[in-house]
C-alpha cells in the first residue's frame, strides 16, 4: 500500500506538486539504479553532490532518512560525511540498485491506488490532471524525472534511495565506518535471540565491507560433551575450549589467516575445516558469541532482539512445525538463561529490537 506514504509526504513536504508524488512511487518501486552507469561514476557524481550541497559546517546534521514504501527508503546527504564514508553510502546505493526487483505492472498498480486517493478527495488533486500527466508519461516510456522546480526550490532534495535492509541498520554502518578512521581491523560480535537475523546482518555486512564470517553454529558441542553436568551449565551447550582454541586464540595474536573445523550437526561429528582469511572487518555471529569467556575478543558487540511472537513465526517458516518445537521446548530456554545470566544484552554496545 503507496497511500500511507503519499499522505506521510504531502504532511511533511506541503507543497509537493503531482510530478513530485509519482516520484515517490516511482522510486518506491524501481529504487534508484537508473543513476549507475558505473560504481565509480556514482561515486564521483555523490562525492560532487555532497560538495556542492548547501552545508553549514557549524551546524550538526543528524544521520536521517524517510521511508517511501516499497521496502524502499531516502537517505539524505546533508551533513552525511560526519556520519557515513561516502564509499560506503554508494556501495549501499549499488547494492540496493542490483537488488531491485520490479516491474511495470506494479508501477501502474500504485498510480491507480494514486488515482483513487485523487478521487476520494484525499490529496489535493484533480483525478482529471492524474491522468493527463500519467497518459504523456505512459506516450514517453515511463523515463526518469526530476523533482518540480517548486520541491527543489523550496526543500532542496539531495538524498540516495536505499533499501530499507540498510537503513534498519543505517546506525552501526555508521559506527564501523567511524571505527575505521582509527582502527585497521575491527572484530564483532552479532548475538541475540534465535530467528533474530545474525546471519542475515553477517551477509549484509559482508556486502559492504571487506568481511570474514565465523558461525558460532559450527561450533555446537559434540556428543561426547554433551554430559548431564556441561547442559545444566548455563551458556554451556556450546563447545567454549574449541572456540578460544580455534578461533579466539589466533586473533588474540593477530593471525592473518587461522583454520577452524566446522561441527556437522546433521553426522554429528567435526567436518572438513573452515580457512578465514582476516580482512579489514572479522565478524562472529551466533548466540554464545558474547559468552564471557571470549566477549573481550570484540571491538563492538551487537545484540539482535525479537518478540516472541516474530520470532516463533520465523522460526516456522525457516525450520518447520517439528523443528519450532524443539527450539521451544529446548534451544529458546538455553538461550534465555544465558542471556539473563550474563546480561547479555546489557553488555552489548548496540541493541536492535524487531516486533513483526
Amino acid at each position: 500500500m503507496i497511500e500511507k506514504y503519499i499522505l506521510e509526504h504531502i504532511e511533511r513536504y506541503p507543497e509537493m506538486e503531482l510530478s513530485d508524488i509519482i516520484k515517490l512511487i516511482y522510486q518506491s518501486e524501481f529504487g534508484g539504479g537508473h543513476m549507475i552507469k558505473n560504481p565509480k561514476a556514482s561515486l564521483e557524481r555523490l562525492i560532487k553532490e555532497c560538495r556542492e550541497a548547501d552545508t553549514d559546517i557549524s551546524e550538526e546534521y543528524p544521520l536521517y532518512w524517510e521511508k517511501i514504501g516499497g521496502h524502499m527508503g531516502r537517505l539524505f546527504l546533508k551533513g552525511i560525511e560526519r556520519h557515513l564514508e561516502l564509499s560506503t553510502v554508494n556501495q549501499l546505493f549499488i547494492n540496493t540498485a542490483q537488488k531491485v526487483t520490479s516491474s511495470v505492472p506494479a508501477f501502474e498498480e500504485k498510480l491507480s491506488e494514486l488515482r483513487q486517493m485523487c478521487q476520494n478527495g484525499m490529496i489535493p488533486f484533480e483525478s482529471e490532471l492524474l491522468d493527463e500527466w500519467i497518459r504523456v508519461y505512459r506516450e514517453k516510456g515511463y523515463p526518469l524525472f526530476r523533482h518540480s522546480e517548486l520541491f527543489r526550490r523550496r526543500y532542496h532534495p539531495s538524498y540516495r534511495v536505499i533499501s530499507e535492509d540498510y537503513l534498519t541498520y543505517i546506525e552501526l554502518f555508521s559506527v564501523i565506518d567511524r571505527r575505521f578512521k582509527c582502527e585497521e581491523n575491527l572484530i564483532i560480535s552479532i548475538d541475540g535471540r534465535c530467528g533474530s537475523g545474525k546471519s542475515w546482518l553477517a551477509r549484509l555486512l559482508a556486502g559492504v565491507y571487506p568481511c570474514s564470517i565465523v558461525h558460532m553454529d559450527d561450533f555446537f558441542l559434540r556428543p561426547e560433551q554433551r554430559t548431564e553436568e556441561r547442559l545444566k551449565e548455563v551458556g554451556g551447550n556450546v563447545d567454549r575450549e574449541r572456540f578460544l582454541e580455534e578461533v579466539a586464540r589466533p586473533l588474540t595474536n593477530k593471525k592473518k589467516s587461522f583454520e577452524y573445523q566446522r561441527y556437522d550437526c546433521v553426522r554429528k561429528k567435526l567436518a572438513e575445516g573452515v580457512k578465514i582469511q582476516r580482512k579489514k572487518l572479522l565478524i562472529v555471529e551466533g548466540t554464545y558469541s558474547c559468552h564471557p569467556s571470549f566477549s573481550g575478543l570484540y571491538d563492538l558487540k551487537i545484540f539482535l532482539n525479537i518478540e516472541s511472537g516474530a520470532q516463533r513465526e520465523r522460526i516456522l517458516k525457516r525450520n518447520g512445525a517439528y523443528m519450532l518445537q524443539r527450539f521451544i521446548s529446548e534451544w529458546i530456554p538455553k538461550e534465555e538463561e544465558y542471556f539473563q545470566m550474563f546480561r547479555i544484552k546489557e553488555s552489548c554496545d548496540m541493541v536492535f529490537e524487531e516486533t513483526t
